[in-house]
């Protein structure tokens, strides 16, 4: 049985100041994918689909690779199911893990052509979507950007600019 991870998600805590149906709203209109807001225990979440995403290890932008993945964020997953999807598209992860900048670029250019620019260019802010079939299989990953808490319309740089904004 595959390990069906259209499910998993990551959430953020929504402060007073932060505009929730924007942020909804901007990760359809980019990237195509719905979010919800569910509140627990009286904090209001934004629940967002899981992504890969860059740390900076030794100076070095780096994806969290599905090894760290199956360590820290599934340790309560039957260990069976992780090995499975330890096999999704790993030459699309080779891809972009041996050139963030790569990943980067795609992600500001998908921004720019819709008429929009992250304000917060990092590192961080970098991340691989998984895609999934009808089964809950990994198809692709799609280079993105996250945290749009802090996204402009319309855009005020071009993508050659905005990438030295990552040196």
């Amino acid at each position: 049985m595959p390990f069906k991870t259209q499910n998993s998600a990551f959430s953020k805590d929504l402060d007073a100041n932060f505009n929730s149906m924007r942020e909804h709203f901007l990760w359809k209109e980019l990237w195509d994918v719905k979010c919800r807001q569910v509140k627990l225990k009286g904090i209001l979440y934004i629940v967002m689909p899981f992504c890969f995403s860059i740390r900076i290890r030794d100076g070095t932008p780096t994806f969290c690779g599905l090894e760290d993945w199956t360590r820290s964020s599934l340790k309560d997953i039957d260990q069976a199911e992780v090995k499975e999807y330890a096999n999704i598209d790993c030459k699309a992860f080779n891809r972009f893990a041996n050139n963030p900048q790569e990943a980067a670029k795609i992600a500001l250019k998908k921004m720019l052509e819709k008429g929009y620019q992250h304000d917060d260019i990092k590192w961080p802010h970098v991340a691989l979507l998984p895609r999934f079939s009808n089964h809950s299989e990994v198809v692709q990953l799609d280079p993105i950007l996250i945290d749009l808490s802090r996204v402009k319309s319309p855009p005020e740089s071009d993508i050659d600019s905005l990438m030295t904004l990552f040196n």
